[in-house]
C-alpha cells in the first residue's frame, strides 16, 4: 500500500519538484493539490520510501521544501474555499 506525503513550496516550484521526481521513473506520484499555495501530495510504495528520502534531501538543497501533515494539509486546502 502507498504511502502519501504532502509538501509546500513556493508555487514556482512545483513544475520543476515534479519533474525531477517523475524523472526516477516508478519512483512516487507527485499531485498538485493547490498550485497558489504550493501544496503537492506524493504517493510512494513503502519499499522506496528510502530512496524518495534522499530525492527529497537533495531536491531541500535547491528549494524550499516543506512537510506537512495530512492535517495541516486538509487546513490549507479548505481556507483557500
Amino acid at each position: 500500500m502507498e504511502e502519501t506525503r504532502y509538501f509546500q513550496m513556493p508555487p514556482s516550484e512545483i513544475a520543476y519538484f515534479g519533474f525531477v521526481v517523475h524523472a526516477y521513473e516508478g519512483l512516487a506520484v507527485v499531485r498538485t493539490l493547490d498550485a497558489r499555495v504550493g501544496l503537492v501530495e506524493i504517493l510512494v510504495a513503502p519499499d522506496l520510501e528510502e530512496e524518495l528520502n534522499a530525492l527529497l534531501k537533495g531536491l531541500s538543497q535547491e528549494i524550499p521544501l516543506r512537510e506537512v501533515s495530512p492535517q495541516e494539509a486538509e487546513r490549507i486546502l479548505s481556507s483557500k474555499e
